[in-house]
């Protein structure tokens, strides 16, 4: 236990340090969830997964044609990084760093358009058969215009060129906004969950 409040108070610094007081952490196993909650930790949520068969078409993945979707370039990284942490709670913000690894990283990252402005973007990685949605963000205010269906339209498009065969998701299980969208598109919650805990310092 001694090393595990070593690394704990190392994270509160880290955590202080960065103005940000709260630790969000993954419990995947029973051990790990009994040290989490004699630490102090809360539950917050739980990710859970979904995934959709390329192929398959769906009446309700329909774009807006009023949105233009491109391919993203390093010099839109500001304005996603500006859409991301609108869009996400503290713990699920991810900083200019962040977001430049995971598009350097992504094997598909596009912006949505409405008038010249991004309102939108996705970021997606590739294995062999199934490519996995790393990210997806609406600018807020934007939700009415089907930016999200309109992102997911182009990705599945795009997949369908590369020939993958699934598309996999994970999203917060009280995020019912992103549930919705990702159900009514055709995606299906695979019963998989890992919960989220929190320390609030």
């Amino acid at each position: 236990m001694d090393f595990w409040e070593q690394l704990l108070n190392c994270c509160l610094e880290d955590s202080a340090l960065a103005g940000r007081p709260i630790i969000p952490s993954l419990a995947l196993s029973d051990w790990f969830t009994t040290i989490l909650l004699r630490s102090g930790f809360e539950h917050h949520q739980n990710i859970v997964g979904l995934e959709r068969e390329v192929r398959i078409n769906n009446p309700a993945l329909s774009p807006n044609p009023e949105l233009f979707v491109r391919l993203m370039e390093p010099d839109d990284l500001p304005v996603v990084v500006a859409i991301d942490q609108a869009a996400f709670e503290p713990i699920w913000q991810n900083s200019l760093t962040q977001v430049q690894q995971s598009y350097e990283q992504a094997a598909l990252a596009t912006v949505a358009e409405w008038e010249g402005e991004i309102v939108g973007y996705q970021v997606t990685t590739i294995n062999m058969f199934a490519a996995h949605l790393a990210r997806l963000a609406v600018k807020p205010g934007q939700q009415g215009r089907q930016v999200g269906t309109t992102l997911l339209h182009d990705l599945v498009q795009r997949c369908r060129t590369e020939r993958l065969w699934q598309i996999t998701i994970n999203t917060q299980d009280d995020n019912q906004a992103s549930l919705a969208l990702y159900r009514k598109v055709g995606f299906q919650l695979t019963g998989e969950a890992f919960p989220v805990y929190v320390y609030h310092g």
